[in-house]
């Protein structure tokens, strides 16, 4: 086809959407691409988005798991949380992403706020150092040594800290973005 302007009655193309004419909210597009109120969604990613996230929130807990005796920890597991629900709403859009995560970031910040501050009022509680490390008799599971501590439960505050920051930012850009169309 050429760039000219098409006379006569029919549909003109819509080069912005790889598609003949308007499509309706919802409508598969001819290029795999799915349009939902003016934007566009990519099938390939959806798929492999199902894939992803939870192979990244179960990484996110193991890193919150290890971290206070290897790397990692609240602060890293949060932000591999954080992305597998960002990468969720690219895929579909925030507001499903809202819905799928079923909890207002806000609760997430104020949640771990409070396991932070309970693992220092805990070791206040025993007349330690605010924040001092208190830690459980060691116990086996599945031929493991295990010990839990309070730092678990900083760490477990952080996490939460970090994965409510950061979709709160994700959601508020989505909120607040500007289209191609409306910067004009």
């Amino acid at each position: 086809m050429s760039n000219h302007r098409q006379t006569g009655s029919g549909p003109r193309p819509d080069r912005t959407r790889g598609t003949d004419g308007p499509t309706p909210h919802g409508e598969k597009t001819s290029r795999g691409m799915r349009e939902e109120s003016g934007m566009l969604f990519s099938l390939i990613l959806r798929v492999a988005t199902r894939l992803i996230i939870p192979l990244l929130l179960l990484f996110s807990i193991f890193l919150l798991l290890r971290g206070h005796n290897d790397p990692g920890g609240g602060f890293v597991g949060g932000l591999v949380a954080g992305s597998g629900f960002v990468l969720y709403a690219f895929s579909r859009g925030g507001g499903q992403a809202r819905r799928a995560l079923n909890v207002p970031p806000r609760l997430l910040l104020g949640a771990g706020l409070a396991c932070a501050l309970g693992a220092g009022l805990l070791a206040l509680g025993r007349g330690e150092p605010f924040l001092h490390s208190l830690w459980t008799p060691e116990w086996t599971l599945l031929n493991g040594h295990i010990k839990a501590g309070s730092t678990l439960l900083f760490d477990i505050g952080v996490f939460f800290v970090v994965v409510g920051t950061v979709l709160l930012m994700v959601f508020s850009v989505g909120q607040t973005g500007y289209t191609e169309t409306e910067r004009l």
